[in-house]
């Protein structure tokens, strides 16, 4: 799969915001990048597509403004979008967005590498008819990748939820009790 990184022009075919030298660049300067590192170009560029296929898929509805071009594969650009009351050029990829990308390759490559550790297993049962297994494992240590990876993209992208700075909002005279 070849990574089409988008330029600002709304493509119809790009599945990036970034390439694997901007994610390289951008993790090592917030010191999280060691956990990559062992990772091909390859492997890291379908860490960014699926990343990028996350981001489009749960964060479209929260954000103000609308697509360039009806024919563009990803969420940016934008029109009427804003950043903190501040509207951002239609060709505009916010550094927000690439840094949200980036912090979502860590997520996807933990969701793809986590396992379930036999330590962390407290008990098991198997069920008598048809097989099932059942774990529960010790302080919530079940396996799932770590929730802080997407709250981190959460905090990144906050000045973009609902924003509602291009909204206009009729002024409500107080009469006071009538």
């Amino acid at each position: 799969m070849a990574i089409i990184i988008e330029t600002g022009a709304g493509l119809e075919n790009s599945n990036s915001l970034i390439d694997a030298t901007e994610l390289e660049a951008i993790l090592t300067e917030s010191g999280e990048f060691t956990s990559l590192s062992a990772l091909t170009t390859t492997q890291l560029e379908q860490l960014l597509v699926k990343s990028m296929q996350y981001l489009n898929n749960n964060y479209q509805v929260v954000i103000s403004g609308e697509i360039t071009n009806e024919l563009q594969a990803l969420l940016f650009p934008r029109k009427y979008c804003y950043y903190r009351g501040y509207l951002l050029a239609d060709d505009a990829i916010h550094t927000k967005w690439k840094l949200a990308q980036a912090k979502l390759c860590l997520y996807q490559y933990d969701v793809d590498t986590t396992t379930q550790i036999a330590t962390n297993i407290k008990e098991s049962k198997v069920k008598v008819g048809p097989i099932e297994e059942e774990f529960v494992y010790k302080d919530g240590q079940d396996g799932k990748p770590t929730p802080s990876l997407l709250m981190d993209v959460n905090v990144i992208l906050k000045a973009f939820f609902n924003a509602r700075d291009n909204w206009v909002f009729p002024m409500r005279q107080n009469y006071g009790n009538v």
